[in-house]
């Protein structure tokens, strides 16, 4: 799962043991709902990007991605529009519903499985995006970027980028 570290700061108001096993599990996606209760001033960043659990200001544990391929491709991005996508341009090929979820996290690629983690590092960064959609068959090699704005779908254009698989 990546190499983690911990903060050897001394914190009055946690131990760090139990704050490591919750961002362990959250990041392997044990963690349930109740346990929040049990920690509620632990603040937990986006569990798709390196994770860093925070008590207070201090970061406690940062577990990194690993990178299991890298490559270049042509990179589009698309909208949630009849035009673009079919009659039901809010739901992608696995169910996923992008106009409830609202995140610009989803990508398309017809040569990924549904699920598979990437990064788009000369975009984005270390921003991680969920394959959730596939294309016309005629694109199989490309990737689309599922952006909200039409304006900034269209600024995006067509890029050749790397895109990098994480897990």
């Amino acid at each position: 799962m990546g190499s983690f570290y911990m903060n050897q700061a001394k914190n009055p108001r946690h131990t760090h043991l139990p704050i490591a096993v919750l961002c362990v599990a959250t990041a392997i996606r044990l963690w349930s709902v109740p346990s929040v209760a049990a920690a509620p001033d632990l603040t937990v960043a986006d569990p798709l990007t390196p994770l860093v659990c925070l008590a207070g200001e201090k970061p406690l544990v940062v577990l990194e991605t690993k990178v299991v391929r890298r490559f270049k491709t042509v990179v589009t991005a698309y909208n949630s529009l009849p035009e673009q996508t079919d009659s039901t341009p809010c739901t992608t090929a696995n169910g996923y519903d992008l106009c409830a979820a609202n995140e610009e996290n989803v990508v398309a690629a017809n040569f990924l499985r549904f699920g598979t983690k990437v990064r788009l590092p000369e975009y984005s960064g270390e921003k991680i995006y969920t394959v959730q959609d596939r294309m016309h068959p005629r694109f199989a090699q490309r990737v689309d970027l599922w952006m909200r704005e039409r304006e900034d779908a269209k600024q995006f254009g067509m890029q050749t980028l790397t895109v990098e698989v994480v897990e």
